[in-house]
């Protein structure tokens, strides 16, 4: 059976990435989306004082309640009360499987390789990823830090991963990579917006080609936009 390629693209929602410096106010900006929940694996949750009306599973510093929290997400049904999944963060995840991996020792007792250990951080980060790029009917808002890496030779200011294989893997998941800061805008001065398209020296694209370069910090409109 054959469907119209717009019907695909509205039953899969918006995924984006949004990154940022510290501070700049990333996971209190989930609050401005349709009927959000809350991921939140790192701690420091000090911008959140006022968020009353924002449900949140506790997942902080610990990795099985993760996974639990994944097995709701795939297959209960209370998930259709809610529109958006917020995660905070996908470099502090990362971050948390790497200590857990470099960790491990062998059989014999020594300590596993450090190759290995970032390799399957990679392997394991990438997954949950990809579990909440592939979600229907929902809307991802996943932030992470911001960092550098050197894309086609050039410094770039990027999303954080530590390693560098998601560097390369983890941006072809999402349709919005975004970096969330303060910018000077004409006739306005500096205000904080999201960028949302990229320039020689900061990672940013939008696949709609819906979104200006710099968008006002509500996730609810910005969405709209996307799915127009």
């Amino acid at each position: 059976d054959f469907v119209a390629a717009s019907a695909l693209a509205r039953q899969f929602g918006v995924k984006g990435l949004y990154y940022g410096p510290a501070g700049v106010g990333k996971t209190p900006l989930l609050q401005s989306a349709p009927r959000p929940l809350l991921v939140a694996v790192e701690p420091g949750m000090g911008s959140m004082r006022n968020a009353h009306n924002l449900p949140t599973a506790d997942c902080i510093n610990d990795l099985a309640k993760l996974d639990d929290f994944f097995k709701w997400l795939m297959g209960s049904y209370e998930v259709r009360n809610f529109d958006t999944i917020g995660r905070d963060s996908g470099s502090y995840i990362a971050e948390l499987i790497l200590r857990e991996e470099l960790s491990k020792k062998s059989q014999s007792g020594a300590k596993v390789d450090g190759k290995a250990a970032y390799g399957e951080t990679s392997r394991r980060t990438y997954k949950y990823l990809f579990d909440l790029y592939a979600l229907q009917h929902k809307h991802v808002y996943l932030t992470c830090k911001q960092g550098t890496a050197t894309i086609d030779g050039m410094e770039m200011t990027v999303p954080y991963f530590p390693g560098k294989d998601l560097y390369s893997t983890v941006p072809g998941l999402y349709d919005n990579i975004c970096q969330i800061g303060r910018f000077i805008i004409p006739g306005h001065g500096e205000q904080k917006a999201i960028r949302c398209i990229g320039n020689m020296t900061t990672l940013a694209r939008n696949r709609t080609g819906n979104l200006a370069e710099l968008e006002p910090c509500d996730l609810t409109a910005l969405f709209n936009k996307c799915m127009s």
